[in-house]
């Protein structure tokens, strides 16, 4: 199911892991812009921005063992086109048109 959402309110940040729990939610201030809750089904980043003050939303778990990242990267890397019902034909169009499958490829060492 795809839902008409407006993107531009959503920002998606790559924060480098610091292995440093006492400071992770400062850190992850300091890249991003101002936020009012988190998203998190992490039990570690939930206890941390809880203990912050932060709101967490903690989405449910939804049927994990289809839905899997890393059975979708699998699926990719060995050229299996399943992976395109796994994930929303927004999300499929955008992997394709950056050639994530082909740097997935790559990165596994499969050429």
């Amino acid at each position: 199911m795809e839902e008409n959402i407006d993107l531009s309110s959503i920002y998606l940040i790559p924060v480098p892991d610091i292995l440093m729990n006492s400071v992770w939610v400062y850190h992850v201030k300091t890249f991003s812009p101002e936020f009012n809750f988190v998203i998190s089904r992490n039990p570690l980043v939930v206890r941390l921005f809880r203990e912050a003050g932060y709101e967490v939303l903690e989405p449910p778990a939804y049927n994990r063992e289809k839905y899997n990242s890393t059975l979708i990267r699998r699926l990719i890397i060995e050229k299996n086109d399943e992976w395109k019902n796994l994930v929303p034909k927004r999300v499929m169009e955008y992997i394709l048109k950056i050639k994530g499958d082909e740097r997935l490829r790559n990165i596994a060492g499969i050429y």
